[in-house]
């Protein structure tokens, strides 16, 4: 089967980029099967994978990310043949034959609509709902974000699946000399709280700082902030200029990944109380660490961390700040239990970063070679049942059903808008056997 990731989003910030290139990783190195097309914006990343002999490049570059996914997109298609087309972030095409799934890793957008610019709300608001119809499945990162999720879209909720993000192998309890190296690296305090995040509304750094504050009046610890400016931040910095403590308050400046987990191996704990969270990947990066965490009672992260997490009021900086104290009382409980839950957790969330709910076209063969096994339909996995009801195949008639799936799919719309707008740039490509390695 060739799949298509759209992943013009690769190199950005933030979560969403974290979790693309931990899933390709995991992708590349469990599938060998599948034949792959990465479809990147910037001409300059063709050949990043071209070690992988299933794995074919192509850049096309455009400053218009609509007409990227909406022209471009099914161009290449066609020309590629591609059957499942999949896109990280928040978007898929609509004029295409191919299969098309979704991934919208939570409802910050729809719970928090004043933590966004104004265009990308009205962008959110038109367009997710019409994606979310179009597409084949629906992905998203937590049962609780399918029920928020449905509700905003007003789709059914049969129509999600959710699988867990997974963390990097890097993030675990480090040894006293790789943290050295980084404690004098970045000149890190003896103690201190950790806030890792986009200076944003939506993370709260306001808060965060508003409720250091409060702590830092009663404890010696100081702020570590590593994150990077976003959507309002100014007003976010005015708030920890305006601290009587602004000293306390310590930018390291970027940190590449690398060497993020010693952070939250030296951290007393780490603060996260964003207004909404779809999943939180620096929850779970905390608790492969062994790292305190408070963070919000809104959205998605009490499913996520269980019991490894004391919850906040997102809008209370006083309960945050009761939090934060609470946890240093009694620091070797909180990090016993912290260890504890991720020990329990891990191996569900380390399989299902590339487990039956992300990599959707594994599935689909996956059924296939059910098919061709079980000729009872009673007989097979919970697995195939979910993807037959998933994409409507009629159970006693399955072998018929899959030859009209791979090979005859419907269209997603009788008309296109492809024919009134402009072709594409040139294509800039790498193939197996043309490509060469970064």
């Amino acid at each position: 089967m060739k799949i298509g990731l759209m992943i013009r989003n690769l190199g950005e910030r933030g979560g969403i980029n974290v979790y693309t290139v931990n899933l390709i990783e995991k992708i590349l190195k469990l599938d060998k099967s599948n034949e792959y097309v990465f479809i990147y914006n910037d001409k300059s990343l063709v050949g990043k994978y071209s070690k992988f002999k299933n794995v074919k490049e192509i850049a096309v570059e455009s400053r218009f990310k609509l007409y990227w996914d909406q022209v471009v997109i099914p161009k290449i298609i066609k020309k590629e043949k591609i059957e499942v087309i999949f896109n990280p972030k928040l978007s898929i095409p609509l004029f295409t034959k191919a299969h098309k799934v979704l991934m919208i890793h939570g409802a910050e957008q729809f719970a928090v609509k004043s933590a966004f610019k104004w265009y990308d709300r009205i962008y959110v608001q038109i367009m997710m709902p019409i994606y979310a119809r179009v597409a084949d499945v629906v992905l998203t990162t937590t049962k609780t974000g399918i029920d928020d999720l449905a509700g905003y879209l007003k789709i059914p909720k049969d129509k999600f699946v959710f699988a867990y993000e997974g963390v990097h192998e890097r993030f675990k309890v480090l040894n006293s000399n790789l943290l050295n190296e980084v404690k004098q690296k970045y000149n890190l305090p003896d103690k201190f709280i950790l806030f890792i995040g986009g200076l944003t509304p939506l993370k709260n750094f306001g808060r965060v700082v508003k409720a250091f504050d409060i702590v830092s009046q009663k404890f010696d610890y100081k702020l570590v902030v590593v994150g990077f400016k976003r959507f309002k931040f100014e007003n976010e910095l005015k708030i920890a200029e305006g601290l009587k403590e602004k000293n306390k308050i310590v930018f390291p400046g970027f940190v590449p990944d690398e060497d993020l987990p010693a952070f939250y191996n030296l951290a007393d704990l780490l603060v996260f109380p964003s207004l909404y969270e779809g999943f939180g990947l620096p929850v779970l990066e905390a608790m492969a660490c062994g790292c305190p965490i408070v963070t919000t009672k809104t959205g998605c992260t009490k499913e996520v961390t269980g019991k490894a997490a004391l919850l906040a009021n997102p809008y209370d900086v006083k309960e945050i700040a009761e939090k934060m104290e609470e946890i240093r009382k009694n620091p070797e409980a909180m990090v016993k239990t912290v260890k504890d839950m991720w020990n329990n957790i891990k191996p569900r969330i380390i399989v299902t970063i590339t487990g039956e709910n992300i990599n959707i076209a594994s599935d689909i063969q996956k059924l296939q070679i059910a098919a061709q096994m079980e000729p009872d339909p009673l007989r097979r996995s919970a697995l195939v049942e979910k993807i037959v009801n998933k994409l409507g195949i009629d159970t006693s008639t399955l072998p018929k059903a899959l030859v009209t799936f791979f090979k005859e799919p419907s269209a997603s719309f009788a008309y296109s808008l492809k024919s009134f707008l402009p072709s594409p740039v040139v294509l800039e490509t790498a193939s197996p056997a043309t490509s060469n390695s970064l």
